[in-house]
């Protein structure tokens, strides 16, 4: 996370101050959690829609020494400007694709509102009236672009029939056009920041604004027209927020101080229903507590299962607690008039269903009583009696975490035997991805190439470090798991406790590596790709990012090529086991 040493710098967080990341599927209530615990219901602040997931993550530092000070961490122009071609893009391909008709001409406004993964909402900055007058401007070159495409058949008769290809040229040569519909965009985007943060000005760095004053309510005023998921705001160019000062509920013990981080949903898309991004877990590695927010009603439905797995399998499980939200929802099938504990063993059952299946799978997961919590009725304006205690507990519960010393004993391995637990993780991860390169669409592919380019993790399905984590994690966690012999006696639970404390370390280290092998290491080859256009720029770019992939990873683990491969991922391990050794 290329923001954290900024936020260091310009806004530590105390050290003696509990972390609790949120995290849960969109619209399962983690915003509204976060809302009742700093008090700020009647700001309505933050914002919460049960369609819009959190985008900008968001720490709220929360001390009644503290003053109000906000900082926030800026997407570059770069990404900005970017974000905004991809989405004028996909409307000019689908009001080419509808032919020009007058009639579809609104069809098209719903493309301009956003990118395709839902990330940079455009519409929360820029006026309705203003998304039809882009409509407009990109209807006017239909016609140009139906002429490109006609002219490029004659030209290259061989791809007549790729009119994809054909298309993503057209682009290429009305690449002024949409450069000018751009900048206008952006230059509507820049006036609104410099507007909203006093004379801010986007950067070509990454780059930051603070903002602090004595007086809550016009402190809040402003940090909503930032952050809200409303019109208005400009929460899309935000990329990480940080949020101090005295916000807590009238309810809560007035010394309490905690660090609230409202974490991005995790059932925003599809690939994430399956697969946790790297995001969570670099703020498990430095939260104290983890907190799932699942609702009642439908716990482990969507996301959570696969969250649950994760959390275990990279040996965060000590540091979860579960939120069952909306419990008021439920209704028991055989029971007129349940009682709190009727509606609470209801979603318990749900809750076994669920780690009988997982221990099916080989996950085993033990949840304890005392990191289960029930909220009913929290969009109330006062919170029942239960609720407030469930609360409290929670807060409890992580400062317990906060407090509780790491034990570790050094669990002793035979790493000579660790090469026949690496037998098809790259093979898989290389298949993958060439299977994903040859199905999706250019301009997604595209799409893709560019956050390679900006260094972030992935696009939509194409995530390769949360993938490679993935596949080399299936096959190292049993080598991790079971240790030859350990350097001394120890119990059972200490020996859980260790192998989980090597596991987090071989998480955050391996992801590390991933982004070494795949992002930072071929930058260069990365821009390369992305430069390309004309005909058969795709089926280049399809090429160029195989080759970038297959020379971070080897294919096959069995060669010799793969030796040093497989020596630099037992050096990963090393190092893992001797950070738990200094931590402890």
């Amino acid at each position: 996370m290329s923001y954290v040493k900024t936020l260091e710098d310009v806004s530590p967080i105390p050290i003696n101050l509990p972390r609790i990341y949120l995290l849960g599927d969109t619209g399962a209530g983690k915003t509204t959690i976060i809302r009742k615990i700093l008090g700020t219901d009647s700001f309505n602040f933050p914002t919460t829609r049960q369609t819009r997931t959190t985008v900008a993550i968001t720490e709220y530092i929360i001390s009644k020494s503290l003053p109000f000070k906000a900082t926030y961490i800026f997407k570059t122009v770069d990404q900005i400007k970017g974000y905004i071609l991809e989405i004028l893009h996909e409307a000019m391909y689908k009001a080419y694709t509808f032919k020009g008709k007058q009639e579809d001409q609104y069809k098209i406004a719903k493309y301009l509102k956003q990118t395709t993964d839902q990330r940079f909402r455009l519409y929360y900055i820029i006026s309705e009236d203003f998304l039809f007058n882009i409509c407009d401007q990109i209807f006017e070159l239909v016609p140009l672009i139906e002429n490109q495409i006609e002219n490029l058949k004659k030209e290259f008769p061989d791809d007549e029939g790729e009119i994809e290809t054909l298309f993503e040229l057209s682009l290429e040569n009305l690449k002024e056009d949409f450069e000018a519909i751009r900048d206008d965009v952006f230059s509507k985007i820049h006036k609104k920041v410099v507007q909203v943060c006093d004379g801010y000005d986007l950067n070509s760095q990454l780059s930051y604004y603070q903002y602090s004053n004595e007086q809550k309510e016009t402190f809040i005023e402003k940090c909503k027209m930032i952050l809200s998921s409303e019109k208005n705001s400009i929460s899309p160019v935000i990329d990480y927020a940080r949020i101090q000062g005295d916000l807590l509920a009238d309810w809560i013990n007035e010394d309490t101080e905690i660090v609230l981080i409202d974490g991005e949903g995790i059932g925003h898309d599809t690939k994430e229903a399956s697969l946790l991004a790297p995001r969570h877990y670099e703020h498990f590695y430095k939260s104290d507590a983890i907190v799932l927010v699942e609702e009642s009603k439908k716990p482990f439905v969507a996301s959570g299962k696969s969250a649950l797995r994760s959390i275990f399998e990279r040996g965060y499980g000590d540091k979860l607690i579960v939120i069952f939200s909306k419990l008021d929802e439920v209704i028991p099938y055989d029971i007129d008039n349940p009682y709190r504990e009727d509606i609470i063993d209801e979603v318990n059952n749900s809750l076994e269903n669920v780690l009988s299946a997982l221990k099916n799978e080989k996950v085993e997961i033990l949840l304890k009583e005392d990191r289960l919590y029930y909220f009913s009725e929290v969009n109330q304006t006062v919170l029942n009696e239960e609720t407030i205690d469930e609360f409290l507990s929670v807060i409890n519960k992580a400062k317990e975490l906060f407090d509780f010393k790491v034990n570790f004993i050094k669990p002793e391995y035979d790493f000579e035997m660790l090469s026949g637990y690496l037998t098809k993780s790259t093979e898989r991860f290389i298949n993958l991805y060439n299977e994903m390169l040859q199905r999706e669409h250019w301009q997604t592919i595209k799409a893709f190439n560019r956050r390679m380019c900006w260094g972030i993790d992935g696009f939509r399905m194409f995530t390769p470090i949360a993938d490679f984590e993935e596949k080399i994690n299936e096959e190292i966690k049993l080598f991790i798991s079971n240790p030859k012999n350990w350097n001394t006696e120890v119990t059972e639970k200490l020996k859980i406790e260790s192998i989980n404390h090597v596991k987090r370390e071989f998480n955050q280290l391996i992801l590390e590596f991933a982004r070494q092998i795949m992002i930072t290491k071929p930058t260069y080859n990365w821009y390369d790709a992305m430069s390309y256009y004309g005909s058969g720029s795709t089926f280049i770019r399809k090429r160029r990012i195989q080759e970038i992939l297959n020379d971070a990873v080897p294919v096959d683990l069995s060669s010799i090529d793969a030796m040093d491969f497989k020596n630099l991922i037992k050096q990963i391990l090393v190092e893992a086991i001797e950070k738990c050794e200094n931590i402890a």
